[in-house]
């Protein structure tokens, strides 16, 4: 962010509690850069893995778990539904909580901090968005090397050695 939300001033930069800051010197305001909320579904089927490989950027054609971003004001469990919904076509049940995983969200310049949760699936998925090339069930022993997001391999490393990896 070059300019206050506020007033239009140039921002500047400083270090403020370790971290980088976009302060203006005009009005005070302070950009906190925060990380963006999102979900992410573990969905397992017979020691398997549901991963889709992905049909947009950042990470198009790479492995992804099905999930997404936070609305404002909305609770992750309703996102992951809500995602669910959008991207398998099908309704998720038994949402147990995994853990928290932070990243990047490709070359942009926000991390997101990424909540997983076990859930399962009340129907079959089928890709009903853009955002998905295909949908594979993947055995713990058998993964794909290659992931949208280090956050992805964080989870399934969780996932194949039976404990989640939260931060």
């Amino acid at each position: 962010m070059k300019y206050c939300p506020q007033c239009k001033q140039d921002l500047h930069q400083i270090k403020e509690d370790g971290f980088p800051r976009a302060v203006c010197q005009n009005c005070h305001f302070v950009f906190y850069n925060n990380p963006r909320p999102c979900v992410m579904a573990v969905i397992m089927q017979d020691k398997r893995v549901l991963l889709y490989e992905r049909g947009i950027e950042p990470g198009l054609g790479l492995w992804d778990l099905p999930g997404g971003f936070v609305e404002h004001m909305e609770h992750p469990e309703e996102a992951l539904k809500r995602e669910i919904r959008e991207e398998l076509g099908t309704e998720i049940h038994d949402v147990r909580y995994f853990g928290v995983y932070m990243d990047r969200y490709g070359d942009e310049i926000f991390s997101t901090l990424n909540i997983a949760y076990l859930c399962e699936l009340s129907g079959i998925p089928k890709s009903n968005s853009n955002e998905i090339n295909k949908i594979r069930y993947f055995p713990l022993d058998s993964l794909p090397e290659k992931y949208a997001f280090p956050s992805i391999k964080n989870v399934l490393a969780g996932l194949k050695h039976g404990s989640n990896h939260a931060l």
